[in-house]
């Protein structure tokens, strides 16, 4: 009774994470990143007290997968360790363990799978509803409450194969017909051409396989690229992001220069005029950024549960969004790759017959002292970078609507915030501005000496800051 209880709860966290994650501005603002650690950490600590209770679940066919899980997070640990950024990199090192936490405990917990996708389901009906209300009402371009109608349509392209899949099991439900062609409209109406592309790739090398299927997916991935030549020239503008982003590469090719790196590091190298935050290809972006071995990890995890993976509309989920990412970065948005990750468990947990086995812990006091020594560092990383951040936030706030009145107010915010991260190196540079307009207004000497120590700060923790 009491598994059934705590398989029930770990379910609804975990469908509660889905259901929120795109809700929250796709999860990319640090507000909304906290609730999502909080939720993630929650999902441990009742981990680990099922594991008290019932030990550890073992699973021969997937000893591999779990290796290379825990080579992959501690790998990307070291990455940030050593990243030319390494406050950048933690803010998304901490992503990079949720998606990992989230995968391992639907693998490795008893959970209900269709609980879970009761949730998916009810977030479709509802980021649909937004999505027609804003070009209906609104008359734009549809992205619900995602960041933007790019990385809306690349979410919508993981739940239309699920949808398919809600109408397969239950044909005399026309209600998951009617949702489906409204996930359709609304995946023509963010004209994405490169989503609607790579579903049809998706399910083409899926569904006909060999020969057949590689042949409709050339032929899909001609057109698009007609069309996008035609229509769209920012692909110009793509072809050379991602030249500059294997510039980069070239000169840091086996560990990056460090997780969450790339916009900085891109300043570097860029052509005049051709701003951008990401290099519009995921795997070219993660390359420079984790190195060789951390996109070798990544593609290893990937492989692999596509191979183990019984459920065919689950795989074109998980091929749709690897295709799609060639030219765009969704898997750098927490809500989709949050979606991406727990359909990579659900797909190895789904209908496959593996044969499971407990162990009980024999020295269950050395199992937790190692527990919550792991929880309480990660826990106290997370809530130090996101403290720090919402004193700089303060900060910026104060500095955009222009009042210089509160310098000292400004100024005390930016150096708690360094106080509690002190390789938050834009607080630093803001310091530095802040002291080389006072040196402007008042010609004191002092204040020109703490400009360049600030600046000097600021350049120690981004070594690629002009």
């Amino acid at each position: 009774m009491k598994n059934n209880v705590i398989s029930e709860i770990t379910s609804s966290i975990i469908g509660l994470v889905i259901l929120i994650s795109p809700l929250l501005n796709s999860s990319y603002e640090i507000w909304s990143k906290s609730i999502i650690h909080f939720l993630t950490v929650f999902l441990l600590f009742i981990y680990f007290f099922n594991l008290k209770k019932n030990g550890f679940i073992k699973i021969k066919e997937l000893y591999f997968i779990f290796y290379i899980l825990v080579i992959f997070v501690i790998y990307l640990i070291i990455n940030t360790e050593n990243s030319k950024i390494k406050f950048n990199s933690k803010l998304e090192l901490h992503n990079w363990i949720n998606y990992a936490i989230i995968f391992f405990i639907i693998v490795y917990s008893e959970i209900n799978i269709k609980k879970i996708l009761k949730f998916i389901f009810i977030l479709g009906s509802i980021l649909i509803i937004s999505a027609l209300y804003q070009k209906l009402f609104l008359k734009y371009i549809p992205y619900s409450f995602m960041i933007n109608p790019s990385v809306f349509a690349n979410y919508i392209i993981m739940l239309i194969p699920l949808y398919f899949y809600f109408y397969k099991e239950n044909s005399e439900s026309y209600l998951y017909l009617f949702i489906l062609c409204l996930l359709i409209i609304c995946l023509i109406l963010t004209n994405s051409i490169a989503s609607v592309m790579s579903l049809l790739v998706g399910f083409f090398l899926i569904k006909y396989k060999k020969t057949k299927g590689i042949i409709l997916c050339l032929i899909a991935v001609s057109i698009f690229l007609v069309i996008k030549s035609i229509y769209d020239l920012e692909i110009f503008n793509r072809i050379r992001w991602w030249l500059i982003t294997m510039n980069i590469i070239k000169d840091y090719p086996l560990f990056g220069t460090g997780l969450g790196s790339f916009e900085y590091v891109y300043n570097f190298y860029k052509d005049p005029g051709l701003a951008s935050k990401f290099a519009h290809n995921f795997y070219l972006q993660f390359f420079s950024e984790a190195g060789f071995f951390g996109i070798l990890f990544f593609l290893i995890i990937i492989i692999y549960v596509l191979r183990k993976t019984q459920n065919d509309f689950i795989k074109i989920c998980i091929v749709s969004n690897l295709v799609v990412n060639f030219f765009d970065y969704s898997f750098f948005i927490p809500a989709n790759s949050i979606l991406f990750w727990s359909l990579l468990g659900i797909g190895l947990k789904f209908r496959n017959n593996f044969e499971e086995k407990r162990i009980n812990i024999s020295d269950k006091f050395f199992l937790y002292f190692i527990y919550f020594l792991l929880v309480f560092i990660y826990f106290n990383s997370v809530f130090r970078v996101y403290l720090s951040m919402k004193y700089y936030d303060e900060a910026k706030t104060l500095i955009d609507s222009g009042k210089t009145n509160e310098d000292n107010s400004i100024i005390c915010r930016l150096k708690k915030s360094v106080e509690i991260s002190p390789d938050l190196w834009i607080s630093y540079k803001e310091l530095s501005e802040i002291y080389q307009n006072k040196y402007r207004n008042t010609k004191k000497i002092s204040y020109f000496i703490d400009s360049i120590i600030y600046m000097d700060k600021a350049k120690e923790y981004n070594q690629f800051l002009k």
